[in-house]
């Protein structure tokens, strides 16, 4: 799954897109930042579900590379949806 690749998890919040505060994008501004130009990166500030209630949430910094393609099971080269994870930093 590309989403699990990409490090995020189920109920994990996005709070910063490329640094810049996500409660400041409305819905079609937060689809083109994350989308952006391909082979581009995407840095991502993300809560997990399970700090969401804490005093101090711990961010964490995810590191994405938009556009990147995986060798599929058959060698052929299969696109994924951007954006992909490159690495993730803690």
């Amino acid at each position: 799954d590309v989403v699990a690749a990409a490090g995020l998890q189920p109920g994990d919040v996005i709070i910063s897109i490329d640094g810049a505060k996500a409660s400041t994008f409305d819905f079609a501004t937060a689809v083109s930042a994350l989308y952006g130009k391909q082979e581009s990166g995407l840095k991502l500030g993300v809560v997990r579900l399970a700090d969401l209630d804490s005093a101090k949430p711990k961010v964490e910094t995810i590191l994405l590379k938009r556009g990147v393609t995986l060798a599929s099971a058959e060698g052929e080269s299969v696109p994924l949806p951007p954006p992909y994870a490159e690495k993730r930093a803690r």
